[in-house]
């Protein structure tokens, strides 16, 4: 993980500002660039500055496991060896296996749309001359894209179309790590941000403040805010990622049905 910045203060923000602190506690906020391709705030309030390091800390060495696990950046991970597989069980860890299973299960939950194959289908948007293309590769994703048995803990990739699991892989590390620094000893909030994806973790409730995509500056007011405790949050746009195909603008969240 390339931590290219980092501060630890007192924090300000509204979701610390509404928690109603236990006496001696306090609150800190540490931020880091460049997680899982987009950045990380780690916000705690800990009855000791040392707790609130040792939460730091365990955040970092459980994203730092869980990338070189689950990371679709890194050539490395084992998500990415993965999937230059295809057609044979391969021995994959628990941690794969589950977010593979998730995924598949997400997909048919949803009758598709949900599809982590749906990435395949951006190369094709805007070019007419791959209209053919674009059906066929349509209904390729209505199959199912791998097999798991968790039992004796390998999958099989069944799919040959470019997939990503970035949207369900992010949200499952933040639980995760949000877990893990609430476990620390002295900790009793904990509100862990990568990129959107939040997890909150306490008895104290706190309120987040949706961005406007018709206004997304930092300094902007937001279109809602939501009160979360002990929940999790995620959200996404166009206005922050989208791709530039043929002249045309396009989100990078598609239905794929």
């Amino acid at each position: 993980m390339s931590r290219a910045h980092r501060v630890l203060r007192d924090a300000v923000g509204i979701a610390i500002r509404s928690w109603t602190r236990k006496p001696r506690s306090k609150s800190y906020a540490v931020h880091y660039e460049q997680v899982l391709g987009t950045s990380l705030e780690l916000q705690v309030v800990a009855t000791h500055p040392d707790s609130a390091r040792r939460a730091e800390r365990a955040v970092l060495v459980e994203l730092d496991r869980l990338e070189r696990i689950l990371s679709g950046w890194a050539t490395t991970s084992e998500l990415s060896r993965w999937q230059e597989t295809h057609g044979e069980n391969v021995a994959v860890s628990p941690e794969l296996a589950e977010v593979l299973e998730l995924a598949e299960d997400w997909r048919i939950w949803t009758v598709g749309a949900f599809n982590p194959a749906a990435v395949s289908l951006v190369e094709l948007l805007g070019d007419p001359s791959q209209s053919s293309a674009m059906s066929d590769r349509i209904r390729e994703l209505s199959e199912p894209l791998w097999t798991v048995d968790r039992q004796h803990g390998v999958a099989c990739r069944r799919t040959r179309l470019r997939f990503s699991l970035d949207a369900l892989a992010k949200g499952y590390i933040v639980d995760r790590v949000a877990a893990c620094a609430r476990a620390v000893d002295g900790v009793t909030q904990v509100l862990v941000n990568i990129g959107g994806d939040l997890r909150h973790h306490g008895d104290r409730p706190l309120e987040v403040g949706v961005a406007d995509p018709s206004a997304p500056a930092e300094n902007a007011p937001p279109i809602a805010v939501v009160r979360l405790r002990g929940e999790a949050l995620a959200t996404s746009g166009g206005y922050r990622r989208s791709f530039t195909i043929a002249g045309r603008t396009v989100s990078h969240i598609l239905d794929p049905r």
